[in-house]
C-alpha cells in the first residue's frame, strides 16, 4: 500500500491505496481482488506544558477520523469479504522531551455495520 501524509499546524491528512489479489488452491473459492484504501484526518491542539514545574512534558488533545476498505476474514472458514471501516479516536497525547510518547484516549470503530468499542487506554 502506498501512503501519503501531510501535516499542518493543527490538521494532519492521510491517504493510502494499493491493490490485493488472492488466488486459492481450492477451485471452489476462486480468486478475489480489491483496491484497499484509507483516508484519515486528525485535528490536534497546540502542544502545551502540563505544569510550570515540568516544562519538558507536553500534552495535546486530538480527534482522528479514519475511513478504510480492505479484505477481512472473520475466521469462519474461507469467508472473505470486503470490509468498510470507520474509526474515531479521541484523547490526549503527552510527551516528554526525555522519553517516549504515551497516548490517553478512546476509540470507537465500525466495520460493515457492526460497532465495536475498542475501549479506552491510559
Amino acid at each position: 500500500m502506498l501512503a501519503y501524509q501531510q501535516q499542518f499546524r493543527f490538521v494532519s491528512l492521510e491517504a493510502a491505496a494499493g491493490y490485493q489479489y488472492r488466488s486459492f488452491d481450492d477451485d471452489y473459492l476462486g480468486s478475489i481482488n480489491i483496491v484497499p484504501w484509507r483516508l484519515g484526518v486528525e485535528f490536534a491542539t497546540e502542544p502545551e506544558a502540563i505544569s510550570p514545574l515540568l516544562p519538558e512534558e507536553r500534552k495535546k488533545s486530538y480527534v482522528k477520523l479514519m475511513l478504510a476498505q480492505d479484505f477481512n476474514d472473520q475466521g469462519l472458514g474461507e469467508s472473505y469479504f470486503k470490509a468498510n471501516r470507520i474509526t474515531l479516536d479521541a484523547g490526549c497525547r503527552t510527551s516528554d522531551v526525555r522519553s517516549q510518547r504515551s497516548d490517553v484516549g478512546c476509540r470507537r470503530s465500525e466495520v460493515g455495520g457492526q460497532r465495536s468499542d475498542v475501549g479506552c487506554q491510559w
